[in-house]
């Protein structure tokens, strides 16, 4: 006998979002200068939240932590904040001066592209720098001519571990590298674009070109 089978079809649930986007309000030479502004008050209040800053960077959290933390360093404690005229207006985009009480100058930018952000050296660069110092640091110290290569390798063009091998070969003949050195934030040159490091406990500064988002080992 045969025996009669229904299938039951059950439709997949349906699940409604509503979006709603604010229409992007036009950057102000007010608004920009109030972001900068929190800046300039989260380097002189270590203690103080820095969350609303977090919207603002490109690279998050850690890069704002990092580029606070150097700031203080290169800055101490920032005395006032200025517009820089620039003679091409462009309403996206303005440039403020950091200035200390001794004069130390640092230059922020303030762009409006989908969104709002804060851009320098040390916001876009500094916690990359520090990543790429301890990275080249450890290969170093562990005698790893081939991550070592890797690292010092701008843009995919590669660096001979050859040539790596003999770098580790002459750093250790002067310095000794313990295993557990680690490099640290020295200052910054906005102009040259260069920020320089150094390991631990060691005097000897390496600096690092950046931009167009590659941050390297600057050559003689």
């Amino acid at each position: 006998m045969a025996t009669a089978r229904t299938e039951l079809t059950t439709a997949p649930p349906r699940l409604r979002v509503d979006v709603r986007l604010d229409q992007s309000q036009p950057l102000t030479a007010a608004e920009a200068e109030r972001l900068v502004r929190l800046l300039a008050a989260a380097i002189n209040a270590p203690a103080a939240s820095s969350e609303e800053l977090n919207l603002y960077i490109l690279h998050g959290p850690e890069a704002l932590r990092v580029a606070l933390e150097q700031y203080r360093a290169v800055l101490g404690r920032v005395t006032s904040v200025g517009l820089v005229p620039s003679p091409q207006f462009d309403p996206r985009r303005f440039t403020f001066e950091l200035r200390t009480a001794g004069e130390r100058v640092s230059h922020v930018d303030v762009y409006q592209e989908t969104l709002t952000r804060l851009h320098s050296p040390l916001l876009d660069y500094g916690f990359r720098a520090e990543r790429f110092i301890n990275a080249y640091l450890r290969a170093i110290s562990s005698g790893d001519a081939v991550r070592l290569s890797q690292v010092l390798n701008p843009d995919d063009i590669d660096f001979p571990v050859g040539r790596a091998r003999e770098m580790i070969l002459a750093y250790r003949q002067r310095y000794r590298v313990a295993a557990t050195i680690r490099g640290e934030f020295a200052d910054v040159d906005e102009q040259r674009h260069i920020i320089r490091m150094r390991a631990r406990h060691m005097t000897e500064i390496i600096e690092l070109g950046f931009g167009d988002g590659l941050i390297g080992i600057r050559g003689p």
